[in-house]
Parts: structure tokens; C-alpha cells; sequence
């Protein structure tokens, strides 16, 4: 029995193989500019964070971040350093606390926006990561997107 087959005609089937080329091209393009934005907004906030710290480092004559850490878990537990040293950075920290907090205020909206925008990029790779799955095999994922194919999929399953 001959059995005929209905085949669209060549320029149709060229212009659907061009049209999903095309996408594919624009879904790899904001893949790389939404992964490039996100290491932008990540070096934003971490240098917004470096700056802080510097300004606060400041304020208390040059003490680290490991230094106030160490001070606030002291006055939180409500123990006394034993050592000289370390009751002076306590002192000097409860010296300057209300200079502290204002400083990390003032930067506190910076910092928020900052995150704003990290949050806003992640949201964006997500999204892209949920269309690069439906659009590519897991090996085509990997290869188009530089993610191993399980990664992207729990990636695209945070959003």
C-alpha cells in the first residue's frame, strides 16, 4: 500500500529552521549579558561592603571586620575580655558605637540598592536558565551555557 505523506514545501520548513536559530541565538545572547550583568551587580556590592567597612575601620582607629566581630560577640555575650588589648577594643568600640551605627546607616541604603540589583540579576539568570532547558537537550544545555545540565535545572527550579 503507497501511503503519501504531506511535506510542507522547502521554503517553509527553511524559514522555521532559521526562525528557531534565531531565538536560540537571542535566548545564548541574554544567557551571557544576564550572567555579565550579575558579576556586575556582585562587584558593586562588594565593593559598596569593602567601602563600609573601611569607613567603619575608620571611625575605630583602623579595626578590622574580625576585630569588630570579635568585640560584638563579647558585648552580646556580656563577658569582659581578659586581656588589656581586648578590653581596649571593647571600649573603643562602645566609645564610637553611636558614630558606628550612623556611618553603617548611612551606607545601609547603598548597600540595599545594591542588593536590589544582585536580586534583579539572579531573577533574570533563572528565568534564562528555565528557557535554556526547554529550548536544549542537557548536553546542548552544557555546551550553550558553560552549566552542567543538573545545575542549570535546579537554578531554574529557584525561581
Amino acid at each position: 500500500m503507497l501511503r503519501f505523506m504531506v511535506v510542507a514545501p522547502a521554503g517553509e520548513a527553511r524559514a522555521r529552521l532559521l526562525t528557531w536559530q534565531s531565538r536560540e541565538r537571542e535566548l545564548l545572547g541574554d544567557w551571557w549579558d544576564a550572567g555579565r550583568e550579575h558579576e556586575d551587580a556582585l562587584a558593586v556590592r562588594n565593593e559598596l561592603v569593602a567601602r563600609r567597612d573601611r569607613a567603619v575601620s575608620g571611625l575605630l582607629g583602623g579595626m578590622t571586620a574580625r576585630q569588630r566581630a570579635w568585640v560584638m560577640s563579647h558585648l552580646s555575650d556580656a563577658t569582659r575580655p581578659r586581656d588589656v588589648a581586648g578590653r581596649r577594643l571593647v571600649l573603643t568600640w562602645l566609645q564610637h558605637a553611636g558614630e558606628v551605627e550612623a556611618c553603617e546607616a548611612e551606607w545601609d541604603l547603598r548597600l540595599r540598592r545594591a542588593e536590589l540589583r544582585v536580586r534583579a540579576a539572579e531573577r533574570r539568570l533563572h528565568d534564562l536558565a528555565g528557557q535554556a532547558i526547554t529550548t536544549w537537550d542537557p548536553r546542548r544545555c552544557e555546551e550553550m551555557t558553560g552549566i552542567p545540565w543538573r545545575r542549570l535545572k535546579a537554578l531554574a527550579s529557584q525561581s
